[in-house]
């Protein structure tokens, strides 16, 4: 997904009138430091309201939120492996 495409996603998700608490509050700053981990947050979230609410969950979530966590994660790599 290029920066453009998250960049809708996470208007979607986060557009003001989706509601102002503290989770949609983090997810916005987030937004603008880092987008695969406000993606990937995201889809962490998502996920954990339809285990909560019993519905049926579609592989491409999971697929999704697995891509976004590598993708914030491995600049966090890249870093401990110049340190060493």
């Amino acid at each position: 997904m290029n920066q453009l495409s998250c960049i809708i996603f996470l208007a979607d998700t986060l557009e003001p009138g989706k509601g102002d608490n503290a989770e949609s509050q983090h997810l916005r700053q987030l937004s603008k430091e880092n987008l695969f981990q406000a993606v990937w947050l995201i889809c962490d979230y998502t996920i954990k309201h339809l285990l909560g609410t019993n519905c049926l969950i579609h592989p491409k979530i999971i697929l999704t939120r697995n891509w976004f966590l590598k993708k914030a994660k491995k600049p966090e790599d890249e870093q401990k492996m110049k340190q060493q």
